[in-house]
């Protein structure tokens, strides 16, 4: 498992070559991830009430993110608050997966592996028909991840 699992195998082999400049589209069928780690899957772990309060943000544009407190009774995360939240067309980011969903964490274990770096996985989720976090949300992590980013050496010896 490594990046073969987001993307096809010249896409996976060109971002370890090189880090491009500027956005890049690869077609891709659908990889084993996606039919292992669906919507409805983190959509339902959402559900449970199980998400550590930390590792949850609501958001809907163009409002700032919503204090803990929203989502929480009593210091713990509220299922019935989450789901009316995203009922009622918040974006609910789901923080760090790859340390509670097996598969999720065998994903960044082989990519960090491929690629020599750490990373993370989030999860947004959005009600269909609605705008919830707002583009901006979304673009001060990458761009500092990619300028900071070099590929590691793929050569045999």
């Amino acid at each position: 498992m490594s990046l073969r699992l987001l993307l096809p195998e010249e896409g996976a082999t060109e971002l370890l070559a090189s880090w491009p400049d500027e956005p890049r589209v690869f077609d891709r069928s659908t990889p084993s991830l996606d039919e292992t780690v669906t919507a409805e899957s983190i959509r339902g772990y959402l559900y449970t009430g199980c998400v550590p309060a930390n590792e949850i943000a609501a958001v809907k544009a163009p409002n700032p993110s919503l204090s803990q407190n929203a989502y929480m009774t009593d210091g713990r995360t509220d299922r019935a608050k989450l789901v009316r939240l995203y009922e009622r067309g918040y974006t609910i980011r789901l923080g760090n997966l790859q340390r509670v969903v097996p598969e999720l964490a065998r994903a960044s274990d082989a990519i960090q592996t491929e690629t020599g770096y750490s990373n993370y996985i989030h999860a947004f989720l959005t009600p269909p028909g609605e705008q919830g976090a707002s583009r901006s949300c979304f673009l001060g992590a990458g761009s500092t991840t990619r300028t900071s980013w070099t590929p590691r050496s793929t050569a045999s010896t």
